[in-house]
């Protein structure tokens, strides 16, 4: 009975002690701060703070809380400098520098906002909700590897945190760490979470492994209604390669006109279209894309074939030469730009490209010399 007694009597002694520490005026301010910020009024609030603080220096709550309602009037010099002095008076105050790594995070200065947080979890390391902020910090300093192991420490309590789960796989993304990839935008899928973006992006995955079919799959899911163009481009490239010309031409059109200065869409646009024998359309496109890029000679090329099968000749013939003249030893424009010359009728200029072609190697050659260059037979 004396021992318990001793024990209370310790217990009287250190609370009077503690409150001891703050004294009657400043506590006063403090407690009509409180009360203020219970009817929402900050800026009174933090009249009342400065004046706790003005009677006690080293007041640490009261810096504290003024800090708070600074952020909530969103004053965010003054908040970080009171949760500084906070932490100055109190060095395990780590909601302070909680608090602080928020403020940098708001700042963009994510080195102080890591460092920040770094702290927050050392003083306190039941402090998780630290972890997401902390992990955005790590991916916008390009530390993937760092923010990885974050968000897997959050999804490894919480599995069905799809945000966090989405941040992770940008961050594999960029760590090309692909099956990992694969994984959590299969999940993301499987939850129903963004989508649009993660079946486009796995889409993407599968034609890196080459796994079209796989790719269209994922693309067809989304792709009604869709105004993205990249998404049509995508597919495309993956009928192209399952040999399906004319779906894959169906979808480089549709996204040439979403968007017309993809370049990748309009190469593809023409190559489909010369296939499929609309040598209009491919004549056209090598139109535009040398319009950008004047000094591809393999563009020129393939527009002076459509305008050869157009029977434009003179145009034709104009391109095949523009193309010799950057290279003198393309067989092949020799040997086109004599079916030009025998389209204009020249047969004799059609007769010199023609072994000229011969002469480089290409074959096909060989099997008009004959007849384009034998006087005897040149008129058939």
């Amino acid at each position: 009975m004396t021992k318990a007694i001793f024990f209370s009597a310790i217990a009287l002694l250190s609370s009077l002690h503690l409150s001891a520490q703050v004294s009657r005026a400043a506590a006063q301010h403090y407690n009509e701060a409180v009360l203020l910020i219970k009817e929402n009024k900050h800026n009174e609030a933090i009249d009342a703070y400065t004046l706790a603080i003005a009677e006690q220096r080293d007041y640490e709550k009261a810096y504290y809380n003024r800090a708070k309602s600074f952020l909530k009037l969103n004053n965010l010099k003054l908040a970080l400098k009171d949760f500084d002095q906070a932490t100055r008076i109190n060095p395990d105050n780590a909601r302070a520098y909680m608090y602080m790594g928020y403020i940098h995070m708001k700042q963009k200065n994510y080195p102080a906002a890591i460092s920040n947080y770094n702290k927050t979890l050392a003083k306190d390391p039941s402090l998780t909700e630290v972890y997401p902020n902390r992990a955005i910090a790590y991916m916008k300093e390009g530390k993937m590897k760092n923010a990885v192991k974050d968000f897997s420490s959050i999804l490894a309590e919480d599995p069905n945190n799809h945000k966090v789960r989405y941040n992770r796989a940008i961050c594999y993304a960029r760590l090309d760490q692909d099956d990992k990839l694969l994984e959590d935008y299969s999940t993301l899928i499987q939850a129903d979470y963004k989508p649009e973006v993660c079946r486009k992006e796995r889409a993407k995955l599968f034609i890196g492994q080459e796994n079209y079919e796989d790719a269209i799959t994922d693309l067809n899911a989304i792709a009604a209604g869709s105004q993205d163009h990249e998404l049509y481009y995508l597919r495309g490239i993956s009928y192209l390669k399952t040999d399906n010309v004319e779906a894959a031409h169906a979808d480089f059109v549709s996204a040439y006109e979403l968007n017309p200065e993809y370049n990748a869409t309009l190469q593809n646009l023409a190559y489909t279209s010369f296939k499929l024998k609309d040598y209009d359309m491919a004549a056209k496109s090598y139109s535009n894309l040398l319009t950008a890029t004047p000094t591809d000679q393999n563009l020129r090329l393939n527009r002076g074939l459509s305008l050869l099968q157009l029977e434009k000749y003179e145009q034709a013939h104009k391109d095949f030469s523009m193309v010799l003249e950057a290279d003198p030893e393309m067989a092949i424009a020799y040997y086109n730009r004599a079916n030009a010359a025998i389209g204009m009728d020249q047969k004799a200029e059609a007769c010199t490209d023609m072994r000229q072609a011969a002469k480089l190697g290409y074959q096909e050659a060989f099997n008009h010399i004959a007849w384009l260059c034998n006087t005897d037979t040149a008129g058939r």
